[in-house]
């Protein structure tokens, strides 16, 4: 899967898009949506998750994979909704 593709498929959805990397075979790729949340995109599978790191604890909390942009766009919607 392209993190370029996924970028711009969020963007058609309205969610803002900081940056993207793409993977290879060792990392997954990812999309920036803030500094503190990015979207895991797998080099190979259908299923994205959202990632939120948390400065203070220094510590991930990932959202369940979904494979549907419309619910990937929700769990965006959620962290964007919560102070970090």
């Amino acid at each position: 899967m392209k993190a370029q593709a996924v970028a711009a498929r969020l963007a058609e959805l309205g969610v803002p898009v900081l940056s993207f990397s793409e993977g290879n075979f060792e990392v997954d790729g990812e999309v920036n949506i803030t500094e503190n949340i990015h979207i895991q995109v797998p080099l190979c599978g259908c299923g994205l998750s959202v990632g939120r790191f948390f400065p203070e604890e220094e510590a991930f909390q990932f959202y369940p994979i979904r494979t549907t942009y419309a619910k990937l766009a929700k769990d965006i919607e959620k962290c964007l909704a919560q102070k970090v």
